[in-house]
This record gives C-alpha cells, structure tokens and sequence, in this order.
C-alpha cells in the first residue's frame, strides 16, 4: 500500500520535469537543465526501486500464480530483445539470439517471464564492455525449456556468487559503482522463476563474462504432473 501511495506522486513530479526540460515553460540555461536532469535520474531510480518493491511483495502473496497461460517463450525473448536493441547498438554490443524451431511452450505468467528476461538481457548490458557480446540461447533438455544468456562482460567473483541472488546484495568493486539499480532484480528474478517451478544458475569468472541459465518445466509436463496429482 505504502509502494503504491509513494509511485503515483513521483510519476506526477517525473512528469513536471520533463515538460520544464522538454522547453515548454521557457528555454533553461545550462546548469538549470544539468542540475533537473540529475533530479529526474533520481526520480526514475526511486521509481524503478518501489516497482521492484511491488513485484516482490506480490510474488511473496503468491498473486504469481493466478494468472498463469500457454507461453511461447521465443515470443517473450524477441520482444525483450527487441526493446534493448537501441541500449545495445549505443554500447557497441553485438546479441545474439539462437532459438530452435518448435520450442516447448511453457506455463506461467507472461508478465513475469517478461521481467525475467529483461532483468537478464539488461544486465548482460549494463556489465559488459564495448564492443562485447551477448547471446541468448534455448533448448530442451529432459521436461525442461533451457533458456542461456550469456555475456563477455565482467564477470562475478567467486565469492559473491552465492549471494547474488540475496535481497539488495550489489557486487561493489571499480568497475560496478557506475551501475545503478535496486540490488532486487536477481532476486526478483529467482522468486519468479521458483514461482513457476523451474529453477535458476550461474556460472561466471571476472573478465571472462558470465551465463545464467534458467530452466522452466514444458507445458506437458506440467500437466502430466497435474494429472498424477
């Protein structure tokens, strides 16, 4: 309630200040438009913060589960990766994208699956280097749809391996401390993923990129499992 009660005012103050920097009430000197524009970065980071809260508390409700359907995932993923096209041309960064024909649907919720992807893709950007590479890969394998994102950016020490995954835990060293984000995303993403019965891993090594890998049970064998219930 708190989250919902915090976003709505700050969407309303993001929109002030993109009608003033947009020009519409009169021209802004420099230092005027450089000191609102860090002022709207910080409105967008609250507001990315408290959608990070929501998404967790409704998971932790259990409200995950009561919109689930037949997913096409090659469907979820090229629309992910469509969206970031843009951020990945700016960075010099190459995306791949190998998804075979006739791939398992799935059984979850679509928007879900859409935040886990876009979480994944979107660090994969945000970590790498320029001129790097990002591929995303899906297979099956058993009763599971295998989906790989993997990047040549700069890796995860093997210390903080098992705590990414941890509330709000942010890997601190040189060359993360640009990055902004809620320390939620990964998280988020491994509640969802559990939510839906699959599962999540990494394998990483600094400056060699890092892989995460999800498995989703196919639509058939979940309703296999169903039925044996």
């Amino acid at each position: 309630m708190v989250s919902h009660e915090l976003r709505r005012p700050l969407i309303d103050v993001q929109e002030y200040f993109e009608v003033v920097l947009g020009g519409i009430t009169g021209k802004l000197a420099r230092p005027q438009k450089e000191i609102l524009e860090k002022a709207s970065g910080q409105i967008s980071r609250l507001l990315v913060l408290i959608k990070d809260w929501l998404d967790m508390s409704r998971i932790e409700a259990g409200k995950m589960s009561e919109n689930l359907e037949p997913l096409d995932l090659s469907q979820i993923i090229n629309k992910t990766v469509d969206l970031v096209r843009g951020k990945v041309e700016s960075k010099n960064i190459s995306l791949k994208v190998n998804i075979p024909p006739h791939l398992p649907l799935a059984k979850g919720e679509k928007l879900g699956m859409e935040r886990v992807f876009t979480n994944l893709i979107h660090n994969a950007i945000d970590y790498n280097r320029e001129e790097g590479r990002i591929s995303v890969g899906t297979r099956q394998e058993g009763e599971h749809v295998v989906i790989e994102v993997s990047d040549t950016g700069i890796g995860i020490a093997k210390k903080d391996i098992p705590f990414i995954f941890d509330e709000f835990f942010r890997v601190k060293n040189r060359e993360t401390q640009r990055t902004t984000g809620s320390g939620l995303g990964l998280s988020i993403v491994k509640k969802i993923v559990e939510a839906h019965g699959g599962s999540i891993q990494v394998r990483s090594k600094p400056g060699k990129g890092s892989t995460f890998t999800v498995f989703l049970p196919e639509l058939t064998s979940v309703n296999r499992k169903g039925a044996g219930g």
